[in-house]
């Protein structure tokens, strides 16, 4: 019989590919919903799974995902706006995109390009 553990982990990895090796976290609207009905994960386990295998929640998981694309098109692009790079990253909305990125890291888009 299959350690539960084992198969938790299996699906954590389900979840994990779909959002971020099919680049889901782009998507601006991504949702718990979209995901447990793409990975077919039962909706009680999916919290749970996150806290335990990423130490976080999905909301968090998937900011830090764009967050850290972000980081990259700051950095790789400069032709880029602020705001371009935030709807690229899949936030939309520019005021919510400097709230979680100086939240993240201490200074804001523009003062983390220039560092």
């Amino acid at each position: 019989m299959p350690n539960p553990i084992d198969l938790d982990e299996a699906l954590f990895q389900r979840i994990e590919y779909y959002i971020v090796h099919e680049k889901m976290f782009l998507q601006p609207r991504l949702s718990r919903e979209d995901v447990t009905n793409r990975v077919y994960v039962p909706r009680n386990k999916f919290g749970q799974l996150f806290v335990r295998f990423a130490g976080t929640n999905f909301v968090n998981y998937v900011n830090n995902l764009r967050l850290d694309y972000a980081v990259r098109l700051l950095k790789e692009h400069q032709e880029y706006s602020v705001e371009a790079v935030a709807r690229e990253c899949g936030i939309p909305a520019p005021q919510t995109f400097y709230r979680i990125f100086v939240k993240k890291y201490g200074m804001t888009p523009t003062e983390y390009r220039k560092k």
